[in-house]
């Protein structure tokens, strides 16, 4: 994916060459990780077996629930979340990590095609936890949580205001710029379709940072009136 992304991008040019360098290298580092995780779970390119635990709650079609994480030993002391999942975790205690994660993925993948509108309910309030911290349905909510809040305001705002003169000025913003921003946008992507929290948006910061200084930069021109212009 990220390999087609840079040649619908740069083509055959110097910049796609060095990219491309960077991006078999990062991936040869993984490699060892991969095949360690081969050597456990029998599949190919196994990051981790908690996507589909977190994919299983962004689905879930029950009245209060936002899509927000739970432990699965959570589901049971919570009265709430036993009435509704705690069957389902019931049946699938005795499974190795692997065939649970199959499995969460399975009743995902069924609850979002039977209820497409609550995961998109879901998906929504995912987002605000991504860059606001909120909300959490089963979290009481202190002055604490101002301290998501506020700055994942100015996330949201500064990025609103530079959407529009990327895509006018989108012929003056270098390459390996757009290549940045492409694979920011993929991985908040990514992150927004999983029970997500504020941290994971932490290593898309420096991609958003190099954006609106880019626009500030290269795309606007901000100019201080004085008193004859009054």
């Amino acid at each position: 994916m990220a390999i087609l992304v840079l040649v619908l991008v740069l083509g055959r040019s110097r910049t796609a060459g060095k990219v491309l360098v960077i991006l078999v290298l990062v991936f040869a580092l993984c490699i060892p990780y991969l095949s360690y995780t081969y050597g456990l779970t029998h599949r190919i390119f196994c990051w981790a077996t908690s996507g589909g635990l977190s994919l299983y709650w962004m689905a879930s079609p029950y009245d209060g629930d936002l899509g927000e994480w739970h432990l699965p030993t959570e589901v049971l002391r919570n009265p709430r979340l036993a009435a509704n999942h705690g069957d389902f975790f019931k049946s699938i205690a005795s499974l190795s990590p692997v065939e649970q994660d199959c499995a969460l993925k399975t009743k995902a993948l069924e609850n979002i095609r039977n209820h497409p509108g609550k995961f998109l309910e879901n998906w929504i309030a995912n987002v605000g936890r991504l860059v606001l911290g909120y909300p959490f349905p089963d979290r009481k909510h202190n002055m604490g949580t101002l301290l998501t809040i506020i700055p994942g305001m100015f996330v949201a705002v500064f990025s609103v205001l530079a959407a529009y003169p990327t895509c006018v000025g989108r012929h003056r913003i270098p390459g390996e710029v757009w290549i940045l921003m492409l694979f920011g946008l993929l991985a908040f992507l990514a992150s927004s379709v999983l029970s997500a929290y504020p941290r994971l948006l932490l290593p898309i910061l420096p991609v958003l940072i190099t954006w609106w200084m880019v626009v500030l930069g290269r795309l606007i021109r901000i100019e201080v009136a004085t008193s004859s212009y009054l």
